[in-house]
């Protein structure tokens, strides 16, 4: 053996190296394949796990070579396609706005060159990012449908949407994923390509695999349509998240549980994880009492997450009217007796509401005040020992 060549090296102990290297940087992986062809070879293991697409329109200010060079290379070398576990989506940043009349022809092609070589060899991952602003999946009827494919390759188990519109019927269909998390979603009362005069058409039930759900709000006045799929994945549904936005502040924040008091919602038999944001006032309170006690019960929910959201501490005197004695005997009641967790954590807010803070606790300071809250005014359930906080739980007290 020639130990100057390291394709005379055992197999196992160049997947080692590579592996060590590639929890390092991405740029010593890169000269890692430099190597020779057998770390080539192992170093696109990692290099193509993660694959970020920035389309854009056709005649767009910018040029953008790396998308239209990369998929072909990708179609055309099936030993890396079968690497690829995450896929990104995004649209690539322009110096000049797009033409109105312009077209994603160029995109949905390489797109959709790409779906068919990708398609049942592994994706795991997918996210699609929209823009805050303005929805670009809805721009281009053909963009819009390879987009939606995407959404439905087999092999997903994690689907990630962001400020995309979506109709009912496209919202329904995404309880084929296991993992589903949707982020400043708007629901249609009509698909895209359809007459907005005809009625929607109606799809079949489709057999659920969604068990876990999150949905992020993106304005306070909340779209209680979003939690239609609730009902298609009541069968199987284990872990359900309702948040409310990072980019609004809590003066107006409105508790995301609200929008499910709007509709009838189905029994969650087998939900065993329950995250929702909570800002702390006497009506968000009242309402999370009500919702508890009336959607959720009797549960097999073993771990409540209250995500506290606010950035004026409340004094006693405002904490003692507020109800707590309500869900205290909720969270407490046999209704509830699988229960064996409730996590107080702090909302994450964007980096601009973050300064108006009138007070000078810090973060870690702040935590500690929810939690001490929790505990003061929810007496049955803090003699349980369950109530714990973010430090806490990741000590594995509790």
């Amino acid at each position: 053996m020639n130990p100057s060549n390291p394709s005379c090296l055992p197999f196992e102990i160049l997947k080692r190296i590579c592996d060590e290297v590639s929890l390092t940087s991405r740029e010593s992986l890169k000269s890692c394949s430099l190597a020779s062809h057998a770390f080539l070879h192992l170093s696109r293991r990692h290099l193509f796990q993660k694959v970020t697409l920035s389309i854009q329109p056709n005649g767009s200010s910018i040029d953008n070579p790396h998308f239209s060079e990369l998929i072909p290379f990708l179609v055309q070398n099936a030993n890396i396609l079968s690497t690829i576990r995450v896929v990104r989506i995004q649209r690539r940043p322009s110096a000049k706005p797009s033409p109105l009349n312009s077209t994603w022809s160029s995109a949905t092609k390489l797109l959709s060159q790409l779906l068919e070589k990708v398609d049942n060899r592994g994706l795991q991952r997918l996210a699609i990012v929209s823009s805050f602003l303005a929805d670009w999946t809805t721009l281009d009827k053909g963009l819009r449908s390879v987009l939606l494919r995407y959404c439905h390759i087999a092999t997903l188990h994690h689907l990630e949407l962001l400020y995309m519109s979506v109709s009912k019927q496209e919202l329904l269909s995404f309880v084929q994923v296991p993992k589903v998390s949707l982020s400043g979603m708007s629901v249609l009362s009509h698909n895209l390509d359809q007459d907005t005069s005809a009625p929607e058409t109606q799809i079949p039930s489709l057999e659920s695999r969604l068990r876990e759900l999150s949905v992020t709000h993106r304005f306070p006045n909340l779209d209680s349509d979003i939690w239609s799929i609730l009902e298609e994945a009541s069968g199987t549904l284990e872990t359900l998240a309702c948040l409310s936005s990072p980019h609004h502040g809590p003066s107006s924040t409105v508790n995301p549980l609200y929008t499910l008091d709007l509709k009838p919602l189905p029994r969650l038999p087998h939900l065993k994880s329950l995250t929702f944001c909570l800002s702390l006032d006497r009506l968000s309170i009242e309402r999370s009492t009500r919702l508890l006690e009336g959607v959720f019960t009797p549960s097999r929910v073993e771990i409540l997450e209250i995500c506290c959201d606010f950035q004026v501490p409340p004094s006693r005197s405002e904490l003692a009217g507020w109800g707590f004695d309500a869900l205290d005997a909720v969270l407490a009641g046999a209704a509830l007796n699988c229960l064996q967790q409730v996590r107080v954590t702090m909302k994450e807010v964007a980096l601009a509401l973050s300064a108006p803070l009138s007070s000078n606790l810090d973060p870690a300071a702040l935590r500690a005040m929810d939690l001490g809250i929790f505990r003061t005014y929810l007496p049955r359930t803090s003699a349980k020992g369950i109530i714990v906080g973010v430090e806490e739980d990741c000590s594995g007290a509790g």
